[in-house]
Formats: C-alpha cells, sequence, structure tokens
C-alpha cells in the first residue's frame, strides 16, 4: 500500500481527527517495539485504514491514553491502550509490503540505485524476518503477490491483469481480520476493489515521472496526463462505488465517521490531486 488511502481533513470533526492520529501513533509505537526503530519508516495512513476497517467489528471497548511520542520525547501523542491483534496483524502486513515494494524497485531500477535499495532492504531485514516467523500466511500472500506482479509487467497485459496481483493480495489480506464468514467474505471483496484502485491510481501519479525516465508503466503507450484520467476515472470510480457498497453490509461498532470520510471523500481527493499535482 503506497500512501493513497487516507482522510479528507476538512469534512472531519477535531475528535475524528484525533482518533486517526491515535491509531496511526499507535501503529508506529507497535511496529517500532515489535520490529526495530526503522520499521518506522514504512508507515502509511493506509494501515490506518484497514487498522480501523479491522477493529470497527469489534465489541471491545478502545481506551485512549496520552503518553510521551517515541520519536520525538518533547511531544505528546495519543495511544490505544491494550493489547490488539489487529495492530499487530496490520504491523506485520504493512512492513512485509513494504519489502515486496523495495523488491519491486530492485528490479524496475538501473544499477546504482539497485545497489541503494539493496542497501535498504538489508536494513529492514531484522523485522521482515521476525514478521514472516509470526505470520507465516502473510509471508506467503506477498511472494505470491511478488511474483505475480513481475510476471504480469514482464508479460506487459493490461491494466485490469495488470492490478489483479494486488487486488488478490489485499483481498486475502483483509479477510485475514474477519471474524465470522460474512465478515471474511465482505473485508476480502474491499480488499479487493481497493487493491485496484491503488494499482491503477498509482501507476497514474508515478505516469510522468516513469516516461520520463523510459520506466515501466501501464499508460506508457498514451500520450499525456489527461488522457491517462480520461481511461482511468471511470475504473477508479467504479471501484469506489463498489468499496462503499460493501462497506454498508458491515455491522460497524466503531469508527463508521471516520471509514465513511475515507471512502467518500478521502478516495476521491486523492485521485484529483494525482492529476493536479502531476500538472
Amino acid at each position: 500500500m503506497f500512501g493513497l488511502v487516507r482522510a479528507y481533513k476538512p469534512e472531519m470533526k477535531f475528535k475524528e481527527y484525533e482518533t486517526y492520529k491515535a491509531i496511526y501513533c499507535t501503529l508506529c509505537k507497535r511496529i517500532g517495539k515489535k520490529y526495530g526503530i526503522l520499521s518506522r519508516l514504512t508507515l502509511s495512513y493506509d494501515m490506518v485504514f484497514m487498522i480501523m476497517l479491522g477493529m470497527s467489528v469489534v465489541d471491545e471497548c478502545t481506551s485512549y491514553e496520552v503518553k510521551r511520542c517515541t520519536c520525538n520525547p518533547l511531544k505528546k501523542c495519543t495511544y490505544c491502550m491494550g493489547e490488539n491483534k489487529v495492530v499487530d496483524y496490520c504491523s506485520a502486513v504493512m512492513l512485509l509490503l513494504t519489502n515486496a515494494k523495495i523488491k519491486d524497485n530492485i528490479y524496475d531500477s538501473g544499477p546504482l540505485k539497485r545497489i541503494l535499495w539493496k542497501f535498504i532492504r538489508l536494513c529492514y531485514s531484522y523485522g521482515v524476518k521476525k514478521a514472516e516467523k509470526e505470520f507465516p500466511k502473510v509471508k506467503k500472500i506477498v511472494d505470491e503477490y511478488n511474483y505475480l506482479q513481475i510476471s504480469a509487467e514482464k508479460a506487459s497485459l493490461g491494466i485490469d491483469a495488470l492490478a489483479e496481483p494486488t487486488a488478490i493480495a489485499l483481498s486475502k489480506l483483509f479477510e485475514g481480520m474477519g471474524n465470522n464468514e460474512m465478515e471474511i467474505r465482505v473485508f476480502n471483496q474491499i480488499g479487493y476493489l481497493l487493491g485496484k484502485w491503488i494499482y491503477i491510481a498509482d501507476a497514474a501519479l508515478d505516469f510522468e515521472k516513469d516516461k520520463k525516465n523510459n520506466l515501466f508503466n501501464p499508460y506508457s503507450n498514451l500520450e499525456s496526463l489527461d488522457n491517462v484520467k480520461e481511461k482511468v476515472d471511470p475504473i477508479l470510480n467504479t471501484c469506489e462505488v463498489h468499496i462503499a457498497n460493501d462497506f454498508a453490509l458491515l455491522e460497524i461498532k466503531k469508527y463508521k465517521s471516520i471509514l465513511e470520510n475515507i471512502i467518500f471523500f478521502g478516495l476521491s481527493e486523492v485521485k484529483r490531486n494525482i492529476f493536479k499535482e502531476n500538472k
């Protein structure tokens, strides 16, 4: 996941934003404690959505406490208290997906950058090995995703086929948070649609940079970013609508307004900014 799934702050109440940040700070603290300080560099707001979605269907009451920031002792942060399986699971998912992304960068980069990415991967190796040992199913899913993604890009397939490995990987990773058959099925579908949305949006974001550097991009045959927008808008809109429909099937016990903000406003705002920033 690449930092594209986040809340739209102007539409949030103050207490909602504080809760949203608290989940992020809890993830930061937990992943650093479990997998080492360097693992905090993998932090992404995408994973906050995944954590909140997993926690939203659980009856357990979440308490919060203000403590010193683990990265900046002069600052105070709000943390979720108690051991939470969803946070631990998502910490491993985030770290292993980042490792897969680094592998992809090694594959796509030139000789000098390849050395740099290999060094970065070495820095994460301790945390990655620990996460793989603790969550072997996650390791298997991510390894399969990495293999399928590289194979699809080598074969220069169409955009739907290229987005399929990410969609399948996230569908399996999301369903790992389900507590019953219905939740597993709905989480699977949300993960699939979100994975497809992320891959397509990320490719659009990198379009001009990849074209300039002669790197692989699913839209490299198109002339301009406007052409990319025309091609991807209908697909992204369809994914957003179906994610919202699937979300409505869940019995949400907390964080509903924040999750709705991300689904209804956050995804659309990120999509708009992709084309604004590139221009």
